[in-house]
């Protein structure tokens, strides 16, 4: 039987074909709304039952939501995208992706802690854990992710970002 779109096959290969792409989401970093962007991929789901694991210890509410954020962005972000005129350009340092990282630390010259946990770049970045708006940016930013993870939200396919361009 043939539809407007193909017979059921096509559309059902042509649906797993579309699943089994690994999928990305380049997002804006809220606060750099046009100058930063991040690029996400999937989280897997045993590696989200060990942060809701590890969250758990920190206990329920605030602290357990802003891990489980910060720790969920620093394992999906591929690599941030910075602005240069009118393109996104991967940036790199030294050939390397730029994340949530010291290199990003230091270059934007963030007020880091004593000893810190790579999950301070994150709570750094977004304005400090002390900053309530800052703590909702952080969070909101997590739940757009989720909500793209769980397939409520665009997709891009990683062929399509083959076409970005890198930055030192």
């Amino acid at each position: 039987m043939e539809g407007s779109n193909g017979s059921f096959l096509e559309q059902a290969r042509a649906a797993r074909e579309r699943l089994a792409k690994p999928k990305v989401k380049e997002a804006d970093i809220p606060g750099y709304k046009g100058i930063l962007k991040a690029r996400y991929g999937v989280l897997p789901y045993k590696k989200t039952r060990e942060f809701i694991d590890e969250a758990s210890a920190h206990g329920l509410g605030a602290d357990h939501d802003l891990y489980m954020a910060a720790e969920t962005l620093l394992e999906c972000c591929q690599t941030l995208l910075r602005k240069e005129g009118d393109e996104w350009v991967e940036w790199t340092d030294n050939g390397n992706p730029v994340r949530y990282d010291n290199t990003l630390a230091n270059a934007l010259s963030l007020d880091m802690p004593v000893n810190p946990q790579p999950r301070d770049v994150v709570y750094e970045l977004f304005g400090g854990l002390t900053n309530a708006s800052a703590q909702r940016a952080l969070v909101g930013h997590y739940f757009e992710l989720i909500a793209w993870m769980d397939g409520e939200d665009e997709e891009i396919s990683e062929e399509l970002v083959g076409n970005s361009k890198s930055a030192e």
